[in-house]
Parts: C-alpha cells; sequence; structure tokens
C-alpha cells in the first residue's frame, strides 16, 4: 500500500484529533450531562448519574440491514464472523463459508491482506521484534495490560504486549456489536465491508485512530462500535475469539452482566472479550470500557472511579493521546496511572516528562527528539528535549514510527518509564 501524504494533511488529521479527543481538551464532555440506565431485563439498575454513555445502537443513514440489531451469537460465530470481516478465510464446518465466493468479499479480501501486510513489514514486524528484546522482561511479569484512550486499537497494544493475560482499554467510543452477517444480501455485506477498509485506513496510515473519525464512523455509520474492529485485529493478529459478552461497571465499582441482547444506554457499559492465542492453551481476556476519564467525568462516575482504583499492577500504553494527562483537568486519572502502573510505554503525547519523579522512576528514552507537531506546538517540552540531549549516549533507537510524527524522517520520542522496585 503505497502512501503519500503531505504535511498539511498531517495537520488536519492532528487537528481533528485534538479537536475531538477521547475526552476532549476542555473540562468534561457534552456527553456527561445525561443520566443512564441499565437495561431492564440485566442486573439492579444503576442510577448514577454523568459521564459518557454507551449507546449500542447504530445510526446512520447508511446502515445497511441487521447492524441496528443486537445479535444473539453463540458458539463459534463470533470468531467466524470476525474472520470474514478481517478477509480471513472460513474455518471448516462455519456456516458463512458462501460469502467467501462473492466477488465483494474476494476483492475486500485481498485489499486487507495488502494493507495487513504492508503495516507488518513497515510497523508491526519491527514493533513485535524491538518488543520481544526491549520489553520482554515486562511481558513475562505476569500483570495485566492498561490502554486508556485507545478506541478500538488492539493490534498495537498486542503487539507490543501478546503475553499479557488481560487487556483493559478504555475509550469514549460505544461498544457497538458485530454484525449479523448471516441476515446480509451481497449488497448489504460489500457496503459493511467497504466501510470497514474505510474505518481502519487512519490506524494503518496513520498508526493511529482520529477520534473526530471514529465518532462518525463507529456511532453514526455502518460498523457499530468499536467491538467489530477490536474483532478485526483480534483474529487478524492470530487468535480465535471464544467468547463475547456485554458488562457494565456497575456504582460499585463491580462488573455486571448485560443481556447481549440489550441496546439501551448504561453507564460504562463495555464488552468482555474471551480469545485464544494460537498453539496455546490459556485463554485470553480484552475488556473495553466507554467512559469519560477527565476529573469532571470521574467526579460524576464513582463506580469506574472505584474500579480503577481497585486495580492491580498494570503495564500500561500510552500513544497519540493528545496530551491530555499533561492538563490538570486530567489529574485524578493521570495520578492513578503513576500510582497503578509499574510500567508505561509511551510517546509524548501521553504523561508528560515532568511528572515523572526520579526517585520513584527509572526512564529509558527511544527514538529521536522531535519536536510536537505544530497544531501542538505549545506542548513541546524542554525538560524532555533536554533530557534527550544531555542523556544521549544512553538514548536507544527504534526501527519503527509511531504516533502523530509518525512521517518524520527520524525516529520520533518513545519513553519507556520503569517504577523502581522498593527496598
Amino acid at each position: 500500500m503505497k502512501i503519500r501524504i503531505t504535511s498539511v494533511l498531517v495537520l488536519l488529521m492532528a487537528g481533528t484529533v485534538f479537536l475531538f479527543s477521547c475526552n476532549g481538551p476542555g473540562k468534561g464532555s457534552k456527553n456527561d450531562k445525561g443520566k443512564d440506565s441499565t437495561s431492564e431485563k440485566g442486573g439492579s439498575k444503576d442510577t448514577t448519574a454523568g459521564g459518557t454513555s454507551s449507546s449500542d445502537t447504530s445510526g446512520g443513514k447508511n446502515a445497511v440491514k441487521g447492524t441496528t440489531e443486537a445479535p444473539v451469537m453463540k458458539d463459534r460465530m463470533y470468531n467466524d464472523v470476525a474472520r470474514l470481516l478481517a478477509g480471513l478465510p472460513q474455518e471448516k464446518g462455519s456456516s458463512l463459508d458462501s460469502f467467501e465466493k462473492t466477488p465483494g468479499w474476494k476483492s475486500h479480501a485481498a485489499n486487507f491482506n495488502r494493507s495487513w501486510a504492508s503495516i507488518t513489514k513497515k510497523r508491526l514486524g519491527p514493533m513485535a521484534t524491538w518488543g520481544s528484546k526491549e520489553l520482554s522482561d515486562i511481558n513475562a511479569d505476569g500483570n495485566d495490560m492498561f490502554y486508556p484512550f485507545s478506541g478500538p486499537d488492539f493490534m498495537n497494544a498486542y503487539t507490543f504486549f501478546p503475553d499479557a493475560k488481560t487487556y483493559r482499554m478504555l475509550a469514549l467510543e460505544p461498544a457497538g456489536f458485530l454484525p449479523n452477517v448471516d441476515k446480509f444480501s451481497k449488497e448489504e455485506l460489500n457496503i459493511y465491508l467497504n466501510s470497514v477498509q474505510k474505518d481502519l485506513n487512519d490506524i494503518f496510515v496513520l498508526s493511529f485512530f482520529i477520534t473526530k473519525a471514529m465518532h462518525k464512523d463507529l456511532v453514526h455509520g455502518t460498523v457499530n462500535g468499536a467491538l467489530p474492529l477490536i474483532s478485526i485485529f483480534i483474529v487478524r493478529t492470530g487468535n480465535t475469539i471464544l467468547n463475547i459478552e456485554r458488562i457494565r461497571i456497575d456504582k460499585d465499582g463491580k462488573i455486571v452482566s448485560m443481556p447481549n441482547d440489550s441496546t439501551v444506554k448504561a453507564l460504562n457499559a463495555g464488552v468482555k472479550i474471551t480469545f485464544k492465542p494460537k498453539d496455546k492453551e490459556e485463554a485470553r481476556t480484552v475488556y473495553y470500557f466507554s467512559s469519560d476519564i477527565s476529573d469532571a467525568g470521574l467526579e460524576k462516575n464513582p463506580g469506574m472511579s472505584t474500579y480503577l482504583n481497585n486495580l492491580g499492577p498494570q503495564n500500561s500504553y500510552l500513544k497519540s493521546a493528545s496530551y491530555l494527562l499533561h492538563y490538570d483537568h486530567f489529574s485524578k486519572f493521570r495520578n492513578l496511572m503513576l500510582d497503578k502502573s509499574d510500567h508505561i510505554l509511551q510517546d509524548d503525547a501521553g504523561i508528560a516528562y515532568r511528572f515523572f519523579k526520579k526517585d520513584i522512576w527509572d526512564i529509558q528514552l527511544y527514538g529521536k527528539w522531535v519536536k510536537p507537531i505544530p497544531l501542538f506546538h505549545k506542548m513541546e517540552q524542554p525538560d524532555l528535549k533536554e533530557a534527550y540531549h544531555t542523556d544521549s549516549a544512553n538514548v536507544r533507537p527504534i526501527p519503527f514510527s509511531i504516533g502523530y510524527n509518525f512521517s518524520s524522517k527520524d525516529t520520533p520520542v518513545l519513553i519507556l518509564a520503569n517504577k523502581k522496585k522498593k527496598k
């Protein structure tokens, strides 16, 4: 996949990330105003007000038949649907194998294979090789993996942290549903597959999702929520989906089940995806929750605050986070991450360098100091720049480019913060 991107396009794309970031640059969010309730079918009613709710309904005039329904899938269907959307052939016994004969799916599979081969060669392969060396001890420590401001990006998290037993992802986008593809006509399937390719273009080209585009595509478009894209990444990275459950975090900070066919709003709604890596017997788990984690959002949402504060040690990852954790109105979540994380891998748009206290953290710098893109010029960190210059002999190279400066001729800033062990 040949990619040509001008600096103007990069600036515009980064601008949309800043203006429509996962929790917004302002204090709070428009979505903080409403009250959410759970389905009458599932669990006790959660009357906690505020926060960003997850509305598992798809709007949009371009939605195809089946995307607005909540599928009740059993057994292998979750994995079969994910493989169909990912352009992977069906496994023996699938009821969806007839779709593979359609010209639309064949074209989708060919395009997806080309794109996947390209990003594997240019980015994912080098990332995995680098991670197998630089993150080997971290991946062996048994900690859960934590990825806030993630959107549906399981791909990069799994590439860096392939051995985590549990992955926790947080974003504003609703979880949504896998489509009822068995109800699709060939034309409807083509529409959906074309939407999948469009929705994945940003992360394939830029290495991150643009949140304004995500809101348009995953809330009001054909692809319903983050779940379809997360599922695609799970199977494309060589895993098999075993089960998908709808869940939420209640007002006491506990994970409770929701009916799999529930389409009503619920505070802290999400999904639990169980999957198995190839050639391994032990199952892994992905938790994805839709929630506002700004100070204002957490203040209105004691259930999420309790849940996060009850987490054990985490290996955390931050990428293209719009510098939100630099701001005072994200101080609660920033402090929580610093408290709960044993290791934090991030670019310069994550936690500001000044918040890593030297008596608590050992910092390893990678790549080369590159100033923020023009839109974020005010977020330049003089202390981080100085650290790259004064500690240049210890700065290690990276064989890939990622984050807002993905198009830089020099590999950009990458920071690995390791919490010092208590004596």
